[in-house]
């Protein structure tokens, strides 16, 4: 029995005598974060990061989602035909806001195009439901088309 007991206690004392070397040793360099990239994109004649593009600092979401899509956002805006009188009226880069906007927003499968809008009427309050819809609708066809 007393030698069962010393065995017991044996392998209780590596495995401890394990975990602290472990975590002594570990690297945790491979555990850190690494920061989002940035990179820049020529929208509408210019090189512009996220920041630059949206003209405040951009969350991780938006971030990713410009990292994604901004390359292609000069010949979505450009040869899209079906995003509406707003989007012809607001301009390129308005139009193109809330259309990489509205990628980030359908990442997320319980938003909808009344996200969509809230975010359009910070800088533009007349934009209704009508307005905003074909450009989400454009974006999540042509722009960053989800898998059917």
């Amino acid at each position: 029995m007393k030698g069962l007991l010393a065995g017991v206690v044996a392998a209780i004392v590596a495995v401890v005598i394990g975990a602290v070397l472990f975590f002594i040793f570990v690297d945790r360099s491979e555990t850190t974060d690494r920061p989002q990239e940035n990179p820049t994109y020529a929208i509408d004649g210019r090189q512009q990061n996220c920041a630059e593009f949206f003209g405040e600092t951009c969350d991780f979401e938006t971030q990713d989602g410009f990292n994604r899509w901004a390359a292609d956002l000069d010949g979505f805006i450009t040869e899209e035909q079906r995003m509406g009188s707003f989007a012809d009226d607001i301009g390129f880069t308005e139009t193109g806001k809330i259309a990489l906007k509205a990628c980030v927003l359908t990442q997320t499968s319980d938003n909808t195009v009344n996200e969509l809008v809230d975010f359009t009427q910070r800088d533009h309050p007349e934009a209704t439901t009508a307005q905003v819809f074909p450009i989400w609708n454009a974006a999540r066809w042509h722009l960053c088309p989800l898998p059917r």
